[in-house]
């Protein structure tokens, strides 16, 4: 919470959440968070295309008139297809990877910064892992980058038999990024550390997380400025930069710009 702005940590942390915390009232939906949205997409007349890569994004010159053609590929091939309106809803900083993106585009999504958490579920000898997840303060700094900070124990009635997520940063505003294989090790000592060594990593990632502009940025009008552009060549920013990289605050902005937009 060091390299952000204020706003974005009260976002986080509204009286709802923080109260939740303190009395240990956290929730867990029993199939992954990603089951609400498979079907919530079983029941759309238009549901989402899943296994689809967007390949290109070719808009009409600003002030003129025509579709929008987003070539995409998926197991049948590469094809074209073409659209009244573009809502963006992957990272903005990706954005010019793919499409036609404005130098004012370019220029204020290039302000984007993210963190780069890396995570594994870890499993243990028998009777030998965590029965409680941990939080591991000294490493929550600068200086220790890339060593781990939390280990997740989901299920309760599984015991010490419980596979667990463990998680580390390993990029930092002013510092050196922390090497990924390093990232990796040092994860699994850490563990050993706290009396739980690691038997497998069953799957391992780095994840694009809480995407964020620099207080500076923030203070200068970035938001204002990315509102200034919603609907320029029929194209709007949604996602998780203009709220929070939490479900209900991404869902109440996306909700809110198709009530102001459509």
């Amino acid at each position: 919470f060091d390299e952000i702005p204020a706003a974005y940590v009260m976002k986080y942390l509204d009286t709802t959440t923080a109260i939740e915390f303190v009395n240990m009232r956290l929730w867990t939906w029993k199939e992954g968070t990603q089951s609400i949205y498979e079907n919530a997409n079983k029941k759309l007349i238009n549901p989402a295309k899943l296994n689809t890569e967007v390949v290109k994004v070719e808009r009409p010159a600003e002030g003129t008139e025509g579709k929008i053609k987003v070539t995409i590929r998926d197991a049948e091939g590469e094809r074209t297809e073409e659209f009244d309106k573009l809502i963006v809803t992957t990272p903005l900083d990706w954005f010019a990877q793919y499409a036609d993106a404005r130098e004012e585009e370019k220029e204020l999504f290039g302000k984007i910064i993210h963190e780069k958490y890396v995570d594994f579920i870890a499993t243990f000898e028998k009777n030998e892992g965590p029965t409680i997840s941990g939080y591991i303060f000294d490493n929550m700094t600068p200086e220790r980058l890339g060593h781990a900070m939390v280990y997740y124990h989901r299920w309760e009635d599984l015991g010490a038999d419980c596979p667990c997520c463990v998680y580390a940063l390993r990029n930092h505003m002013g510092s050196k990024d922390a090497d990924y294989n390093y990232t990796i090790n040092a994860m699994i000592d850490d563990m050993r550390l706290c009396g739980f060594r690691v038997k497998e990593r069953l799957y391992e990632q780095e994840t694009y997380y809480c995407p964020h502009v620099s207080p500076e940025d923030y203070a200068a009008g970035w938001y204002d400025r990315l509102e200034e552009m919603q609907g320029k060549q029929n194209t709007y920013y949604a996602g998780e930069i203009i709220s929070f990289g939490d479900m209900e605050d991404t869902c109440a902005a996306s909700r809110d710009l198709i009530g102001r937009f459509f």
